[in-house]
């Protein structure tokens, strides 16, 4: 690694010279990063800013009396470069955006993009920190540790003073942090008393979300120790530009200019182009309706009491959910047929001692009785004990409502509260998976609502509603089965063209009367001999559909039969429809053995649209496949994305991105502008490949759950 000249600047006469030399270095690329008051998009902001560039970098912090037109100069000036880089790219945009100094310029790439690329996919880690020690020459290991250390030295003395005025009540931040973490409890359960002791607490150390754990921020930090704030702030740019344009230990110099040379560099400035349009998705948020989650919140809290109180009753003692070792415990206490310590029990068997067949299923049940939901559902389905059955399916029900209360609506709810106008914001990864899809907090938003005892208490799509004004309402354009029309493209592509799956898209062989292949459905037919009008061919076509799904995937026959979302077939019967998979798609399974060859003999492939899946081990080539399909529709998705974005400005529309889930991107289009419904759909679904793309488009004027298609 050179040698980097680190610059402090504490003036505005300092900050001119930093420009002066910008302008007159006039760098190909740039490094910026920003240290913040927190990592909420909404409400926390930048106040330490690292810029870097060749072999120079320098520090400021927003209270320096520098001017926000010298800023800007600096923004122009950096915009002259190829690309600005920061880790994490769209999260330093709100912090400097939240600073009230946003940088406007689209030259935006992003260090996290190159270390997916140069990545193989068995990597679980793209953090700074991993990709410069393993790849920068002369590593220099950050100060975050000492950082770290630091703020539990401020952290601790706090505690005790907050635990000191709580013990005449007899609490200590224990037990209010505990309380804090109940969703049923939270801040509101707290004494008046108590609430004004903790909020003038938090007052005093700027702790500004009552719901959350305390801990020092990076501000407080800097306030105390500047010059170690600085320092790990200049590594961390630093570390980012050795890793984009220096030498590696690889002995290439400049990575980002090899890569550009590739297919990988198309990805690349893929990748780049996209961040500002999920940016702007992120900052225009979604509208909330927050009648309908508070009262919605008091539905389901008092359903919560009422089976936590139940629960209790069954379990002979107060207990939670979460418990996991007590109910273990209370299984095997109360509702086994044995009056025998578990311990001991574990022991016979281990030393195979006299009698221990007797206690080897007990061992077995205890073994599999573990925190997860499938051990608890496979031993409430299979035992004949409706006490034990009741106990069990009374815990999955407290769990799942407690999940859905505390993440999908006390979640919510606090997420509302750091915004105007009651807006939801969501953080969008582009480069979290290795297939290359988007993922965020809310890409697994349920599609149904929950229901107990036959009443719908909460629905999180009806959350969900216009903007209203000249927004209202939501368009929904989803992309039709995206997955398996680029799975049929793709045994085009390997001259295996498999007639059933095509059929399912296209006419393949100009029938008059033509039916579109149903994929699940044929499975079904194949493997039982029996049509629509069976009572049992809806059942078995849904598992069928989550087999076709799971092949696809990368799943065998032992996945399969281990599936929690087979729990209702037979091993016979998934045997038989995995078997009918394989008879009814035989150029699927021939484009999925071309692909693992392929692994095994290069260690790499790429998707159509030239993003690389780098193998460490071959033993992974089973997952080659999913790779191609997944990130060929995602890559495919992002080329629309960037092509909408650009559309929406170039003609200086007031269209606005606001979602992406699954294969869905939601749009608020004003009534002025709903003409160009069509023009959208027809962007999204211009394609060169031979197996036709199609957008479904919907639309509400209520909320997300009530949406009805567009003719």
């Amino acid at each position: 690694m050179k040698k980097w000249n680190k610059k402090n600047i504490n003036n505005q006469e300092e900050f001119n010279s930093m420009l002066f030399e910008l302008e007159n270095d006039s760098p190909r690329y740039v490094g910026l990063d920003t240290e913040t008051t927190g990592l909420n998009i909404t409400t926390d902001k930048a106040f330490l800013i690292i810029v870097g560039w060749e072999s120079k970098v320098f520090a400021f912090d927003l209270n320096s009396n520098i001017s926000v037109d010298s800023i800007n100069r600096m923004y122009e000036l950096i915009s002259h470069s190829i690309y600005m880089f920061c880790w994490n790219t769209k999260f330093d945009l709100h912090m400097l955006a939240n600073a009230g100094i946003p940088y406007n310029y689209d030259n935006l790439s992003d260090g996290i993009i190159l270390a997916r690329i140069k990545e193989p996919v068995e990597s679980r880690s793209l953090k700074l920190k991993t990709m410069t020690s393993k790849y920068v020459k002369d590593y220099v290991e950050e100060k975050k540790d000492l950082i770290t250390n630091f703020m539990k030295e401020i952290k601790s003395p706090r505690i005790k003073e907050l635990s000191k005025q709580l013990k005449p009540y007899k609490l200590n931040y224990g037990n209010i942090n505990k309380t804090l973490k109940d969703p049923l409890l939270g801040f509101d359960s707290l004494t008046e008393q108590v609430k004004e002791i903790y909020v003038n607490w938090c007052d005093k150390y700027n702790h500004k979300n009552y719901y959350e754990e305390y801990k020092p921020s990076y501000l407080e930090v800097y306030n105390i120790k500047p010059e170690l704030m600085r320092e790990y702030a200049f590594y961390d740019v630093i570390h980012m530009m050795e890793f984009i344009t220096g030498e590696l230990n690889s002995g290439k110099v400049n990575f980002l200019e090899r890569i550009l040379k590739t297919r990988e560099g198309n990805v690349f400035v893929r990748e780049s182009k996209v961040i500002r349009p999920l940016w702007e998705q992120e900052r225009n948020g979604w509208k909330l309706d927050i009648d309908y989650l508070k009262i919605s919140i008091k539905k389901i809290k008092e359903v919560i009491k009422r089976k936590r109180k139940l629960l209790s009753e069954l379990a002979g003692k107060e207990i939670s959910a979460n418990q996991h070792l007590v109910i273990r415990e209370i299984i095997f206490n109360r509702f086994y047929p044995y009056s025998f310590p578990i311990k001991e029990a574990i022991k016979i068997v281990k030393n195979q001692e006299l009698g221990h067949e007797v206690f080897q299923p007990l061992v077995d049940n205890w073994n599999n009785l573990k925190s997860n939901k499938e051990s608890l559902q496979k031993i409430s389905e299979s035992t004949h004990d409706k006490g034990l059955a009741d106990f069990i399916n009374l815990i999955l029900e407290v769990r799942r409502l407690e999940d859905w209360y505390g993440k999908y609506l006390i979640g919510i709810l606090r997420n509302s509260l750091n915004s105007t106008n009651n807006i939801i914001r969501t953080s969008y990864n582009a480069t979290g998976t290795i297939t290359g899809r988007l993922s965020s907090d809310f890409q697994q938003f349920p599609r149904e609502g929950i229901i107990v005892d036959n009443v719908e208490l909460f629905h999180p799509r009806k959350l969900i509603i216009p903007y209203g004004g000249e927004y209202p309402s939501i368009h929904f354009f989803d992309y039709s089965q995206i997955e398996l029309r680029f799975q049929a493209e793709y045994t085009y592509k390997v001259n295996q063209p498999d007639k059933n799956l095509i059929k399912a898209f296209i006419n393949l062989d100009n029938e008059p009367d033509w039916t579109p292949t149903d994929l699940h459905g044929l499975n079904v037919k194949t493997a039982f001999g029996i049509d629509e009008s069976h009572p049992d061919f809806k059942i078995l076509r849904n598992g069928g559909k989550t087999i076709n799904f799971a092949i696809t995937y990368g799943s065998g026959l032992n996945g399969l039969k281990k599936n929690s979302n087979l729990r209702k077939f037979s091993p016979e019967q998934i045997t038989q429809l995995y078997h009918a998979y394989h008879k009814n798609f035989p150029g699927v399974v021939k484009f999925r053995a071309i692909v693992q060859n392929t692994i095994r003999t290069y260690n790499f492939i790429h998707n159509l649209y030239d993003r690389r899946y780098l193998f460490d081990d071959a033993k992974h080539s089973y997952m080659g496949a999913n790779y191609l399909i997944q990130g060929s529709s995602a890559d495919f998705l992002k080329e629309k994305m960037i092509l909408c974005y650009t559309f929406i400005k170039e003609n200086k529309l007031k269209t606005k991105m606001i979602g992406n889930i699954h294969d869905e991107i939601q749009f608020a289009i004003p009534k002025e502008e709903e003409h160009l419904v069509n023009k959208f759909k027809e962007l999204m679904e211009k394609s060169e490949t031979k197996i036709p793309i199609v957008v479904d488009v919907e639309k509400t004027t209520t909320n997300w759950a009530e949406k009805k298609e567009v003719k």
